[in-house]
């Protein structure tokens, strides 16, 4: 009886209408600028600084860099003693 009850629940639900099964429209290119744009306006006030910096961790080291490569540059000024050991071996 829980099982033809439940079928009967999701059929009522699939045939309600737009709001509850339905495929979003695709979004046109003006939308998706204003989107963006919003997305851009709310990070800003949320944090109140430039999003594009991420955060990455190098031998338990976490630092701020915009890729991957400048963040290893910045841990090697930050560690001159590792690469002289390296040139050594």
């Amino acid at each position: 009886m829980p099982a033809l009850m439940a079928a009967m629940l999701m059929m009522a639900a699939a045939g309600g209408g737009r709001d509850i099964f339905d495929v979003p429209r695709p979004l046109t290119e003006e939308q998706k600028k204003r989107r963006e744009q919003w997305r851009k306006e709310r990070a800003h006030k949320l944090y109140g600084e430039d999003r594009s910096e991420r955060e990455f961790v190098i031998n338990g080291e976490a630092i701020m860099a915009h890729d991957r490569k400048t963040a290893l540059k910045i841990y090697a000024n930050r560690h001159p003693e590792q690469k002289s050991k390296k040139r050594k071996k």
